[in-house]
């Protein structure tokens, strides 16, 4: 039981430290794109696909890849019934009884005391649609190994072995293949994908209130793009057409800094605008820049309010505080790259953008942003490219000691887990399929769990199609490496009570992914997957079909 919890506990941090890893590199605009469409969900997968190379490596690699498959179908059963469960349970608000759709706008917190089944729910996205289709169609290499091993039941091992060990090999190249096309869709979708760009917001918010991060150090290095492509504009030949393309540019990468500059701010400024007018003082402000992590002397704060404040009504409104601060950050990339502001062209189309973006609709989703803690004194005297190489070298080291414990601790963690169910008596598989996603998962179920409370149309969309991609993962990532194992050593397929069991759950959620709604009972129902799974294996192994 010791070797059990201490095993676990490894096993979780090193998992934790390769997830907020991977959160530290999004806080750097240059790398962030490829980190939350490729890096983020293969090192999600990591952990999972550790434990079944090891349980096939050894040399009771046939005993062994009984945890393998434990941990990839209780994996992949698990994010795919309690996580939804809760983040169901948790984003749930009221369902209009007219329209049959959950009521986001005002009032749209429901109360914790209120769990009507069928009054009480989510709205599923076309997003979430989608990637069930996604799911089920990853899902296929578990038909190539599947079925052709039925034509061997009954012979010997060896001659079960012998007859798919092609059949593995295909099916593991298959999932190398969806799982290349699943990244490139992945990539090629970031730009557009508003609810990733969502994600990196709120990363970049909870960097700020953590104080890993300043606001100058998480957008230096994006407004240092935008006005390198500035420059450029005014350096580049004259002809019509490139000036055009750089100039559009430009503009484009301008105007992203700026509207992600005001959804960082907006919690920033309404935890300080307590009457909710829309104004704050001299005082308010500085509180508000020391929250950012901007720790100015208090003359020159009051220049900056008086900057500000351009109506010279004593307050900044919210579109004042918005340019303020962007012309406060432009200002530091500028001097940070020995220029001046005398390129007053420049500084009109940015003023031009600032003014359309503070114009915006103001009916945004508003999230609530927890207790912040003070800014660590040796981040105050960072610059902001120190910062970003701060950030840069933690994510690394995190990454790097993250994947190194995985190593190291997967191959004890099969044996443990082997041999409590040798000493217990018990399956290695139910061993493995109830504590190995605890160890590898827990990361992902917290964080889905979490984004749900914030109860949005939006919020919800990504907790589940955030369950759904790393369902994707073990389907492809995970699984090759397993079929690798089955090739490798030559082994029988002897996984077919497993294999209906976690297709059944695909093929169910997948159908239910396609509803327009998830009520509290349908959340039940999901729920309830998770033991029939455990029991629909007991009970066809019972039939004697493995």
């Amino acid at each position: 039981i010791i070797h059990i919890i201490y095993i676990l506990k490894m096993y979780t941090g090193a998992s934790n430290l390769i997830s907020d890893g991977s959160e530290l590199l999004l806080l750097v605009p240059s790398v962030a794109g490829i980190v939350g469409s490729v890096v983020l969900p293969i090192l999600g997968a990591v952990p999972d696909g550790c434990i079944v190379l090891f349980s096939g490596l050894g040399d009771n690699a046939a005993e062994q890849l009984a945890v393998g498959v434990g941990a990839l179908a209780g994996s992949t059963i698990m994010l795919l019934t309690i996580p939804w469960f809760l983040s169901v349970l948790g984003g749930r608000v009221t369902i209009d009884q007219n329209t049959k759709k959950p009521r986001y706008k005002a009032p749209k917190l429901t109360p914790p005391e209120n769990m009507d089944l069928l009054g009480t729910g989510v709205l599923i996205s076309s997003q979430i649609n989608s990637n069930g289709y996604m799911m089920a169609i990853t899902a296929l290499p578990y038909l190539l190994i599947q079925v052709p091993s039925m034509f061997y039941m009954g012979l010997t091992p060896e001659q079960d072995a012998a007859g798919i060990n092609i059949y593995a090999l295909i099916a593991c190249f298959t999932c190398i293949g969806f799982f290349m096309r699943y990244l490139y869709l992945q990539y090629q979708g970031n730009d557009d994908d508003e609810s990733k760009e969502r994600v990196l917001q709120d990363i970049m918010i909870e960097a700020i209130n953590e104080g890993k991060i300043s606001l100058k150090g998480i957008m230096y290095n994006e407004l240092k793009m935008s006005l390198d492509a500035g420059n450029n504009n005014t350096t580049m030949s004259r002809t019509s057409n490139s000036n055009n393309a750089t100039e559009k540019t430009y503009l484009s990468s301008t105007e992203k800094s700026i509207n992600r500059l005001k959804s960082i701010l907006k919690p920033f400024f309404n935890k300080y605008d307590a009457d909710g007018n829309g104004n704050l003082d001299v005082h308010e402000l500085t509180a508000v820049f020391n929250d950012l992590g901007e720790i100015v002397p208090h003359i020159q704060m009051k220049s900056i309010f008086n900057s500000m404040d351009t109506d010279h009504s004593g307050t900044v409104s919210y579109d004042e505080f918005v340019k303020g601060v962007f012309e406060y950050v432009l200002r530091s990339a500028l001097h940070r790259q020995r220029s001046t502001i005398s390129n007053s062209k420049d500084m009109e189309k940015a003023e031009q953008m600032i003014s359309n973006a503070a114009n915006m609709d103001k009916n945004d989703n508003e999230e609530e942003v927890e207790e912040e803690e003070e800014m660590p004194e040796d981040l105050q005297s960072l610059s902001p490219e120190e910062q970003q190489r701060h950030v840069i070298r933690r994510a690394i080291f995190m990454l790097s000691i993250g994947t190194l414990l995985v190593l190291v601790f997967s191959d004890p963690m099969v044996s443990v887990l082997s041999e409590v169910g040798n000493r217990t008596g018990i399956s290695p598989f139910y061993i493995s399929f109830i504590f190995a996603p605890l160890a590898s998962n827990a990361s992902e179920v917290i964080a889905s769990y979490n984004y749900a409370l914030k109860k949005t149309s939006q919020s919800i969309t990504i907790s589940l199609s955030a369950l759904e991609g790393a369902c994707v993962m073990n389907n492809t990532f995970v699984m090759a490496i397993f079929m690798l194992m089955v090739y490798m050593k030559a082994l029988p397929w002897v996984y077919f009570a497993e294999t209906c069991s976690i297709l059944t759950v695909i093929i169910i959620m997948t159908v239910m992914t396609q509803k327009k709604v998830h009520t509290v009972q349908d959340a039940w129902m999901i729920l309830s997957l998770y033991p029939m799974s455990l029991l629909l294996v007991y009970f066809i192994e019972s039939m004697g079909f493995n």
